[in-house]
């Protein structure tokens, strides 16, 4: 209660004050934008997230919000390195390696932690090895009780819209737990340690994606130290602060695509926080060779359990074969309640929406595929389909996907780059199911 009156004395304010101060000016303006991105930085990890969430969202708000809160991706706020440092000497004391010198200025922060760059070395210099640059990623102090307030207060918002008929059927309880779950797992260094080498294995012998390597044994539930990566931030591409011309973006959201769609329907481990600040571009030495992607801050991760997987991809092949009655169809078998009065109208429904994006094949540059996924939310209010969790979060990723590739190469083709791995995963479940049959 308390936090959410915080909230309340802190945003009902900005809120009133917003036109009068439009109306005094250009500086007055600034100043109200100033104010506003300061009190989402230290309003806690949940609305930092959410508030990185809206900046990839250029067709649903206007442009002036998404450039003022893409500062969120990569300025959020910091904690002076002596209220940490300790730890990390703590750390090393029982390692072989000792630290030569730290950054006290972050290379990134975030709501959850914070970069520093840094060299050690062994304490034994015989033992080899020499002096390496690594990044050493500290946990901000008092993260966790802020995320805990934070959750009940999302908690407390959605248990009262769950009385409202039409947007109980969105599942945002759910949504919220599952969100309370990941927040949590991404405050845990450990975890993310575990995630990083998961997704080096699963792309080890792709040479066009990489990430940071967890440097063990230093790694505790509020130190991570690993690889530097070395890069471009994405969010400079997409803002048009570097000299990358047309060619080399289009090969970038070529590579974002192909790697999203790997994770998604080949390892089923999904980055979850695929925001521009999280992704680096790697140009090859010299600029002669092709260009690759290392991914960034692999705190939050998602993964279909079996049934999941396989509706998934049925419901993706659906969408990739233009059978927009059949994508409803599944929505509805899927749906957790069977309070829909007439599965027929909604399946038509989908259908309209799947053959509209389906004719222009899915190109960003003729579609907003934000405002297809919105209109499929509505439709599942109306006829009382209850979205699951798992399907929202998916929609999520591909919205920011989407607003990635919009402002790279809008005219990318996200049905032909999917069809060949959706309809690969679509046999291999037919195939499973054939002689495997799942138990009723």
């Amino acid at each position: 209660a308390l936090r959410l009156v915080r909230h309340m004395v802190v945003f009902v304010p900005l809120a009133l004050l917003y036109v009068p101060l439009r109306l005094c000016g250009v500086r007055a303006h600034d100043f109200w934008w100033q104010w506003a991105i300061f009190s989402i930085e230290n309003s806690g990890p949940a609305l930092v997230k959410l508030g990185q969430w809206a900046a990839t969202r250029g067709d649903m708000f206007p442009a002036e919000l998404c450039k003022k809160l893409s500062q969120l991706h990569s300025g959020a706020r910091t904690h002076k390195l002596s209220l940490t440092e300790g730890e990390l000497h703590s750390m090393l004391s029982h390692t072989n390696y000792r630290l030569v010198c730290i950054d006290a200025a972050p290379i990134g922060s975030g709501c959850i932690a914070q970069v520093h760059r840094a060299i050690i070395a062994p304490k034994n210099e015989k033992a080899g090895g020499g002096e390496r640059q690594i990044a050493v990623k500290i946990v901000h102090p008092g993260v966790h009780t802020a995320a805990k307030t934070d959750i009940e207060v999302l908690r407390f918002v959605t248990g009262a819209l769950e009385y409202v008929p039409r947007v109980r059927f969105l599942s945002l309880r759910e949504s919220v737990e599952e969100f309370a779950s990941l927040l949590h797992v991404q405050l845990d260094m450990r975890i993310e340690a575990a995630n990083l080498e998961r997704f080096s294995s699963n792309f080890e012998n792709n040479k066009y994606v990489s990430f940071p390597k967890p440097i063990r044994p230093l790694v505790s539930s509020t130190l991570l130290c690993e690889t530097l990566q070395e890069g471009e931030p994405l969010a400079e591409w997409m803002s048009g602060t570097c000299t990358a011309n047309t060619a080399q973006k289009r090969e970038v959201a070529r590579l974002g695509v192909s790697a999203f769609l790997e994770m998604c329907f080949t390892h089923n481990f999904i980055h979850g926080d695929l925001h521009p600040g999280n992704i680096l571009v790697v140009s090859p030495p010299g600029g002669n060779g092709p260009m690759s992607l290392s991914f960034l801050d692999a705190g939050i991760t998602s993964e279909l359990s079996t049934v999941d997987r396989q509706n998934f991809v049925s419901l993706f092949a659906a969408i990739v074969q233009g059978d927009g009655r059949g994508a409803g169809r599944l929505m509805v078998e899927n749906s957790r309640t069977r309070e829909c009065a007439d599965p027929g109208a909604f399946c038509d429904g989908i259908a309209r929406l799947v053959d509209s994006a389906v004719g222009h094949k899915l190109r960003l540059e003729k579609i907003q595929a934000g405002n297809i996924l919105a209109q499929a939310f509505a439709l599942a209010c109306m006829h009382k389909v209850k979205i699951e969790s798992n399907f929202a979060n998916v929609c999520i990723a591909i919205m920011v996907l989407e607003g990635v590739g919009r402002e790279l190469d809008p005219t990318l083709d996200i049905l032909e780059a999917a069809a060949p791995v959706v309809l690969r995963n679509l046999v291999r479940n037919n195939f499973a199911t054939a002689f495997h049959p799942a138990a009723p």
